[in-house]
């Protein structure tokens, strides 16, 4: 971690080492006009990362979750161009149905800012049923974060609601 440490620390120099729950995870925030986005990434294990991004609405409670959750599951290939929807129980107030892990080749996370971090970084969100497919692509996933017909999924948005229609303004 020492290595991947100071990589995060060079990307982002205000963040700081903390605990939450049981996890040791390295926490910043990015701001701008319009958002504020707060992060966490945990070491998975030796070469692997797990980083956890909410726009505007972190709770701590929802990311020990995530954390809890992610931590007890095992990650796809660092190769793998599909995502991960392993299905979860969380605890009120969420109403999210699942947790999606998103590989390295497919978040793309730190693309940016640093290769090494890029390519061991993998992107935890909640979802809701139905919002992503297990084995997805890369393609599709992308597709439903960026989609234009009211349907896109605002995963950095933590206080979301599980869509009944089409929605413009988020």
């Amino acid at each position: 971690m020492a290595d991947l440490e100071l990589a995060l620390q060079e990307v982002h120099r205000e963040g700081k080492s903390v605990t939450l729950g049981r996890h040791r995870v390295f926490r910043f925030r990015t701001s701008t006009p319009a958002h504020v986005f707060e992060s966490l990434v945990m070491q998975f294990d030796d070469r692997r990362l797990v980083e956890l991004t909410s726009r505007d609405g972190f709770d701590e409670r929802l990311a020990v979750f995530l954390l809890d959750e992610v931590a007890d599951l095992k990650l796809p290939a660092i190769s793998s161009t599909t995502i991960q929807v392993a299905a979860a129980t969380f605890p009120k107030p969420w109403s999210f149905d699942a947790v999606v892990i998103v590989p390295p080749s497919v978040a793309n996370r730190f693309e940016h800012q640093s290769p090494v971090l890029r390519r061991v970084t993998y992107w935890v969100v909640p979802a809701f049923d139905g919002e992503f497919a297990d084995g997805a692509d890369g393609v599709e996933f992308w597709h439903q974060l960026g989609r234009k017909d009211g349907w896109r999924s605002v995963v950095v948005q933590w206080d979301r609601s599980k869509k009944t229609q089409p929605v413009y303004d988020v």
